[in-house]
């Protein structure tokens, strides 16, 4: 079973980027161009050629079978691990990140839903180099979601009797104050 999603993006997206917005900018995108030059004319690259580029353009590389041109859209193709369902993915380049973010995670329908389904969300239709950190990365400075979890409490050490083997030898103060005075009697200061 194949799922092309490619002519399908989120209803959220769709007043955002257009097919010609994202054909535009992945050929804009430097990374992306490396590959999708190569692709064009069907030919891989020798790693020599790639080796001089950053970890971008040789993760692209390591995944040359995976890539194909969609509709004129560098798409990755994605099985899932039963192996019956694939996924073209868009190669989305780095000036749309921010722009997917804000619709899938931010958006009033999107619910600023945790790590895992914001990151189930993206990579249905998406996929970039280093997409799972940025997706970590943006739900955990989101200051909406950090507003709506409790704080996190760190755990306390476990009371415990103190074995003491002569008298004096360890000895614990509680210390408080200073204290109010009230009317009834003076508290020592």
């Amino acid at each position: 079973m194949t799922k092309n999603r490619t002519e399908e993006l989120p209803e959220e997206l769709k007043g955002e980027i257009t097919p010609e917005k994202l054909i535009q900018s992945q050929k804009e995108d430097s990374d992306i161009k490396v590959i999708s030059d190569y692709k064009n004319i069907n030919v891989k690259p020798g790693w020599q050629d790639i080796s001089r580029h950053g970890n971008k353009v040789k993760s692209y590389w390591n995944q040359w079978d995976s890539l194909e041109f969609r509709n004129g859209i560098l798409c990755r193709k994605y099985e899932n691990i039963p192996g019956d369902e694939i996924t073209w993915q868009i190669v989305l380049p780095k000036a749309l990140k921010k722009v997917v973010m804000e619709q899938l995670h931010n958006n009033i329908t999107s619910g600023h839903l945790g790590i895992k389904k914001t990151l189930a969300r993206v990579t249905n239709r998406f996929y970039w180099y280093g997409l799972r950190s940025d997706v970590e990365h943006w739900c955990k400075t989101c200051d909406i979601c950090a507003s709506k979890k409790a704080p996190q409490r760190k755990a306390k050490a476990p009371m415990k009797q103190y074995n003491v083997g002569a008298p004096l030898e360890r000895v614990a103060i509680d210390i408080m104050g200073p204290l109010p005075q009230t009317k009834k009697r003076p508290t020592n200061t």
